[in-house]
């Protein structure tokens, strides 16, 4: 194995132990590595995607108050707010909360070990 591919760069292997058990080590070691990585990348873009659910849903809600009084039209306060809203709703549904806590978690879990 390649030094940069190499899973264990380090000579701290109990001599004790067979090859099978060994291995072993290294493939779970690879795999809640893996684990630890994906939920991880996973937290990262649910708060991203909460953070920009509710900018937008903000921004438009925002928007279409101030240009349907300065225009006095309600037909856009109507529609631009109300895109706000019902991008705030998907966010809602989408419950990017209780996904944010349980990627984090999840990930924090597995770093302690």
């Amino acid at each position: 194995m390649k030094a940069s591919k190499a899973v264990f760069n380090f000579n701290h292997i109990d001599n004790n132990l067979t090859e099978t058990e060994i291995s072993e080590l290294k493939a779970l070691y690879k795999y809640y590595d893996k684990r630890y990585w994906l939920f991880k990348m996973t937290y990262k873009y649910f708060r991203k995607m909460e953070l920009a659910c509710k900018i937008g849903s903000v921004g438009l809600i925002a928007t279409g108050t101030i240009v349907g009084a300065a225009t006095l039209n309600p037909i856009v306060l109507g529609t631009i707010s109300g895109a706000g809203l019902i991008l705030s709703a998907f966010t809602e549904a989408k419950n990017y909360k209780r996904k944010i806590e349980m990627c984090k978690f999840a990930y924090t879990s597995y770093e302690k070990y």
